[in-house]
């Protein structure tokens, strides 16, 4: 019975660490990626859109760097497009009176920034489940 659990522990053993694989990050890669964080609701309030750059890796982490000066627009699946407007730097906010979210409906967020274009594909709003 010994040996039948020796073998078993060996074999969950060789199972766990079989299935590992490292990850040699490229050092030629700059810390230039766009960092896109943001969340867009159905509540009465502001949404919020934050844009960042990446750090190079090996360097410590300090903070984020800000983005600034892009053009950040939502567009739902009506064809609405809504300006996003920059404050504080980095965040790009909608208008509480002008934008709400609406469960079912579709959203695609857009940013142009240094004469690229980033775009989402469209995204359906869920509704929230109970608790």
């Amino acid at each position: 019975m010994k040996r039948l659990t020796h073998i078993l522990f060996a074999f969950l053993l060789s199972a766990i660490t079989g299935c590992t694989m490292e990850f040699d990050p490229d050092p030629e890669v700059t810390g230039e990626t766009l960092v896109v964080e943001g969340m867009i609701t159905d509540q009465d309030r502001v949404n919020r859109i934050r844009l960042a750059r990446s750090q190079p890796i090996g360097e410590i982490l300090n903070k984020k760097v800000a983005v600034t000066g892009a053009v950040v627009t939502i567009t739902d699946d009506d064809g609405t497009v809504s300006t996003l407007t920059e404050s504080p730097p980095g965040t790009y906010c909608t208008d509480s009176v002008l934008f709400r979210g609406r469960v079912g409906a579709s959203y695609s967020l857009r940013v142009i920034l240094g004469g690229r274009e980033y775009e989402t594909d469209f995204m359906e709003m869920k509704p929230v489940p109970p608790i």
